[in-house]
Parts: structure tokens; C-alpha cells; sequence
């Protein structure tokens, strides 16, 4: 909902959103695209394949998964004349963030299909192949910020099994 302002305020050289197909959906989405090529910045899609990282930090998206790919998030929100909220909120990316040697892990408001989706990645080692061996550590982060400000229905208890945060 801030990103306009947050943009505004601090520029951004690459921005990675949802690959919604018809924008007119997300009134901000669409406001937030046009304000981005109007600044030149770079347009990615949020997917698992995405990674960003730099001398001491390392964040890696873990969701969605990618058109086209078993469970995408995108494909049943694409497919959908009025998409759900359940399917929007699916939209939000989880992402891994390590930095010096702390590990956290943001759920935005991603559903519980996508809690199993990164949970069964990581058991699976898909992350291992695409980002690296071991580069990303889900056992036991330091932080998690839970999905949906904390509802009692938001984050299960296969993702805290593995997740186990320490805050």
C-alpha cells in the first residue's frame, strides 16, 4: 500500500513484483508500474528463482513459484475472472533474508498452500540447487515475521515445525 511513497522517497533501482496479468485488479499495482518506468527502474517477476545478495547478506525469494510450475500461485490467480482473496494474498512473496550471520524470514501475507510450498522446497534441497548448497537455512531462524499480522488461521504448524523461530 506505501510502495508509491517508498519509491518516491528512497528510488529504486529494481523492483520485483507479482506477474499479475490483467493489473487493472490492483489499482496500486497499476499506479506502481507506471511510476516505475517512469523513473527507469527494472521490472522482475517475484518468484523462487529470484536471489539478491552482497558481501554480508544474502535474500532469497522461497515463493512464488513461477508460471508454469507445479503450484504456481500465478497460474490459479491468472486463471481466475475475480481472484480470491486467499488467491492475492498467495501473491506475497516469502522471503529469506541471512545477514551477518542472522536469518530471518518474512511470509508477507502468503497462505498456508505457500507455507507448504517453501517447507516442501526445502526438504526437497530445490533451494539448494537453485541458490546454493545450504544457502538457505530454514531450521530454527532467528526471526520469522508471521503471515497476516499474526491471525490465529495464518501461519501452520508444519511450517513451524521446521521453521521453529527463536523470535
Amino acid at each position: 500500500g506505501n510502495a508509491l511513497t517508498l519509491t518516491d522517497a528512497f528510488g529504486v533501482g529494481v523492483a520485483y513484483l507479482p506477474d499479475v496479468k490483467d493489473d487493472t485488479l490492483f489499482n496500486e499495482l497499476t499506479l506502481l508500474k507506471s511510476a516505475l518506468a517512469k523513473k527507469n527502474t527494472e521490472i522482475k517477476v517475484s518468484s523462487y528463482i529470484q536471489s539478491i545478495e552482497g558481501d554480508d547478506w544474502f535474500v532469497g525469494f522461497l515463493s512464488p513459484a513461477p508460471a508454469g510450475n507445479p503450484n504456481s500461485s500465478y497460474d490459479d490467480f491468472n486463471a481466475s475472472e475475480m481472484p480470491t482473496s486467499s488467491q492475492s494474498n498467495n501473491l506475497s512473496p516469502i522471503i529469506y533474508l541471512e545477514c551477518k550471520g542472522k536469518r530471518f524470514l518474512f511470509t508477507g501475507d502468503a497462505g498456508v498452500s505457500q507455507e507448504r510450498l517453501v517447507i516442501d522446497n526445502y526438504k526437497s534441497s530445490i533451494y539448494d540447487l537453485l541458490f546454493g548448497k545450504s544457502r538457505v537455512n530454514l531450521d530454527g531462524v532467528d526471526v520469522l515475521k508471521v503471515s497476516h499480522h499474526g491471525a490465529s488461521d495464518a501461519t501452520s504448524e508444519y511450517f513451524l515445525e521446521t521453521v521453529r523461530p527463536k523470535n
